[in-house]
């Protein structure tokens, strides 16, 4: 009677253990699939972005209002509320972010990263142009580089920094509202160089300069650009200054008038 109690007994125990070995798998599995699906979305991103010539507002999950200009993108995590409020620029955008001490808000642009609580300024980062400009209207941000210590900036300063010779240059007193007045629809130059002037001109309406006489772009110029035809602007430029220029498929060749 014994032998056969122990045999039962021994029955049941591996039953047991085999239920409890299906548990622990299914368990297990649940877990895994739960670590991979949360690892899953957490990598995932929202990504708007802004074709040649369009401008776009994009409101993020906190509340804060980013204003993209041509061919721009703005990209964040799934977890953005839960984890960092971080999100990846390429192009140029206008940030108006929600003041939070407690979660500081940050925008990665390639080799920058700009930290801020609660402010609003512009930020310039095509991945094929040297420069990242960046513009404080309003509020306080701070400026990381891997080069440099973390700089601050006050309103009405612009960084520049530049990605082939990693140098990092502030400019104090600079006009912020007449550098971001683009997402107000208009562009605004007072007595700007031409390489400034091509470039947002280039941005603006979707196409790509080429200047056979570098010399050029060192001219100034003054010019304020709404809806314009681009072929309009042009000729107004060549006009005040001795160029002449031709535009063939999204590209605009410039160069001095003989």
């Amino acid at each position: 009677i014994s032998r056969k109690r122990e045999r039962i007994q021994k029955k049941h125990l591996s039953v047991f253990m085999r239920y409890a070995a299906i548990i622990l798998v299914v368990f297990g599995l649940g877990i895994g699939l739960y670590s991979v699906h949360y690892f899953i979305r957490s990598g995932k991103k929202d990504i708007y972005s802004s074709v040649a010539g369009e401008r776009k507002e994009v409101i993020l999950p906190d509340g804060s209002h980013v204003w993209l200009n041509s061919n721009s993108s703005v990209s964040y995590k799934e977890n953005f509320l839960t984890a960092k409020r971080k999100v990846e620029l390429h192009g140029e955008a206008f940030f108006e972010v929600t003041a939070n001490k407690e979660k500081p808000f940050e925008v990665e642009c390639g080799p920058i990263e700009i930290i801020v609580t609660g402010t609003r300024f512009n930020v310039t980062a095509y991945p094929s142009e040297n420069r990242i400009i960046t513009t404080l209207t309003e509020g306080k941000i701070l400026l990381n580089t891997k080069e440099q210590k973390p700089v601050a900036l006050l309103p009405g300063q612009q960084a520049i920094f530049e990605k082939k010779e990693k140098l990092l240059t502030i400019k104090i007193n600079v006009p912020a509202e007449r550098i971001t007045s683009w997402k107000d629809n208009k562009l605004v130059f007072r007595n700007e160089p031409l390489q400034s002037v091509f470039e947002s001109l280039g941005h603006w309406y979707g196409v790509t300069f080429d200047v056979a006489d570098s010399s050029l772009l060192a001219m100034h110029y003054t010019v304020t650009v709404t809806d314009e035809p681009l072929d309009e602007i042009l000729l107004l430029l060549s006009h005040t200054i001795d160029i002449k220029y031709t535009i063939s498929h999204g590209h605009v060749i410039v160069s001095r008038n003989q």
